[in-house]
């Protein structure tokens, strides 16, 4: 899991410009085959895992949680 440096200040920017800048990075990580993904599932990811897979919530919840916390 990444960590924030807390000490970082960024010059201040219109709120357009940051916005702007925020869906080129999220762009260019689509682009390269990444995405954001919550640290903790949706009770509606839960459900969609369970039903996909046949398995139960719990199950469901438990591989999602090894696959996103697989680098730490």
């Amino acid at each position: 899991m990444a960590l924030l440096d807390t000490k970082w200040r960024p010059e201040p920017e219109t709120s357009t410009a940051a916005l702007s800048r925020t869906f080129d990075f999220l762009n260019e990580l689509a682009r390269s085959g990444l995405t954001v993904a919550s640290y903790q599932p949706s009770p509606e990811m839960i459900d969609a895992g369970a039903r996909a897979g046949n398995i139960s919530a719990a199950q469901a919840k438990t591989i999602y949680l090894a696959m996103i916390s697989h680098y730490e």
